[in-house]
């Protein structure tokens, strides 16, 4: 999502998969010398900030099996009690969710932040076991539990952080334009509204994409 790469950090937006593909190739220089210090480096804060700097590049141009690991190996150096660490463990969890390894994401959100105390951090792990949730339904009627929760999340002021994700994931799996009204209202500088707003796209094959059933289609207001 996805706030938002969009989902912010949090689910990245793009305007189309060739200028992902363009841009990958002109970062490539970049992203193999991030990887090389990343593995050789004799300093530990010199390896986790080009972990730091390549994940989120990786998960930007739509290579989250890469980015997943990346984010797991940067946590690890960072500490994964630390709030450092449990951002970048978000990141790995995201990006396993985007690359479809539901299971390697519900591992992690059910052993990594057991005593996770900062807000964000919880709010984020309750999100995004809520889309892990959502990617194994397999009919429309089981859906419903899931948009019961989105529906109590989105007025919980605890999880404010990721406010914009939640309305969006309830305008994509809904098709109800009074999500997309609230996002759009409440939040019209967010990526998030700028999907719904036809004004980007989500990159280039995030998880809901493997939804079963389909989900709606995003449209701009009045399409």
């Amino acid at each position: 999502m996805l706030s938002v790469f969009l989902f912010a950090q949090k689910a990245g937006v793009s305007k189309s998969s060739g200028e992902a593909k363009s841009t990958a190739a002109g970062l490539q220089p970049y992203m193999e010398s991030l990887a090389k210090t990343l593995k050789t480096a004799a300093a530990s804060e010199d390896r986790l900030k080009a972990g730091e700097a390549l994940a989120p590049i990786q998960e930007q141009i739509g290579l989250y099996a890469e980015a997943a690991a990346t984010y797991g190996s940067a946590a690890s150096l960072a500490g994964v009690q630390t709030l450092r660490g449990q951002k970048l463990l978000l990141g790995s969890v995201r990006c396993s969710l985007s690359c479809g390894d539901v299971s390697g994401a519900d591992f992690l959100l059910s052993t990594a932040f057991a005593s996770a105390s900062d807000t964000n951090i919880k709010a984020s792990v309750k999100l995004y076991a809520l889309w892990s949730w959502i990617i194994k339904v397999q009919t429309e009627k089981e859906l419903e539990g899931p948009v019961s929760v989105l529906q109590t999340y989105v007025s919980a002021q605890d999880m404010l952080s990721v406010r914009p994700a939640l309305l969006l994931t309830l305008y994509r799996i809904t098709g109800e334009k009074k999500w997309a009204q609230k996002l759009q209202s409440d939040f019209p500088d967010s990526p998030e509204a700028a999907v719904c707003a036809g004004n980007a796209r989500l990159l280039p094959a995030p998880f809901w994409f493997f939804f079963n059933p389909a989900p709606f289609p995003i449209q701009a207001e009045g399409s």
